[in-house]
Formats: C-alpha cells, sequence, structure tokens
C-alpha cells in the first residue's frame, strides 16, 4: 500500500526488527529492489548498525532527537567523529570477543532532551568541556560529506 500512489521517498522504520538474520536479509533484498524498481529513496530507521553498514549509502546518527553526525556511511564505520557514534562502533560485538567484557556508553539518554542546555551528550561523554556545557554544537563539516555536532576538532 504505501507504493500505490508512486512515491519518490519510503520511510522504513524498524524494518528488521525482531526478525531472523534469513529473515533480515531478505526484507533488506526486498527494499534494495524496490527502491530499484520505483526509482526511490529509502529512509531506513533502525537500531541495527549491521543493517545500516549492508544497506545504507548515507547515515545519520541521531542523539536524543538531534543529528549528532552525517555522512556517507562507510565515513562513521571508518572515522567515526562524534563521541556518541565512537561509543556505538566500540560496543560493536567483534568476532573473538566472547566471554570479554563488552562496551557501554556510561550514564543515560535524557529524560527530556528539549529542556538541555549545552551538548545533549555532554553529561556521557569523556571529552566534555565547559563549552559543551554551555552552548549546543551545530553539525560542522568534519571532512569531505561529513559532519558532526561536536565542539571537538576534526581529526579528533
Amino acid at each position: 500500500m504505501a507504493l500505490a500512489c508512486r512515491p519518490s521517498l519510503l520511510i522504513a522504520d524498524e524494518p528488521t526488527t525482531a526478525l531472523d538474520v534469513t529473515i533480515q536479509a531478505q526484507i533488506l533484498n526486498l527494499l534494495r529492489d524496490l527502491q530499484k524498481k520505483f526509482d526511490l529513496s529509502i529512509v531506513l530507521i533502525t537500531h541495527n548498525l549491521g543493517v545500516v553498514a549492508q544497506a545504507c549509502d548515507r547515515m545519520a546518527v541521531l542523539y536524543a532527537g538531534s543529528v549528532a553526525e552525517i555522512s556517507p556511511t562507510y565515513f562513521v564505520y571508518e572515522k567515526p567523529h562524534h563521541p556518541y557514534s565512537k561509543g556505538l562502533l566500540a560496543a560493536i560485538p567483534r568476532p573473538g570477543s566472547r566471554g570479554q567484557r563488552m562496551a557501554a556508553i556510561p550514564g543515560t539518554v535524557p529524560s527530556n532532551p528539549g529542556e538541555v542546555i549545552g551538548c545533549p551528550f555532554a553529561p556521557r561523554c569523556a571529552n566534555v568541556f565547559d563549552r559543551c556545557l554551555k552552548e549546543k554544537p551545530p553539525l560542522v563539516k568534519v571532512g569531505e560529506s561529513h559532519e558532526s555536532a561536536c565542539f571537538l576538532p576534526a581529526g579528533s
């Protein structure tokens, strides 16, 4: 039904959640086929970074309702800039890590992000400094087609 009126954009919100890996792959293949057949753009909303790596050309990492980082997908995986992106990638289980303690981002997401003064990630960030507590960082270019909402200089 979503494609009945031939939209140019399809929003797929958690299309692979709670599915086994085989069915996930089938859903992602179906989305890819539909994208080609109907010449559409797809916004894929997911918490599964494996799905993002497999299916997305560009990605936006969101934290507390704001974009923390946006770029072609491989830039975030190869050279993440925002401390939240770095924390997410560090928490992905790796082959050979069975029995080892998994990485975690300390703290909790703010319950009311609209009331946060400064960077919403500041209370959980290991790199926080005074400016982070007073100002919300805008998205700034940190590389070719790569933007981050962080006051850390590019390359940090």
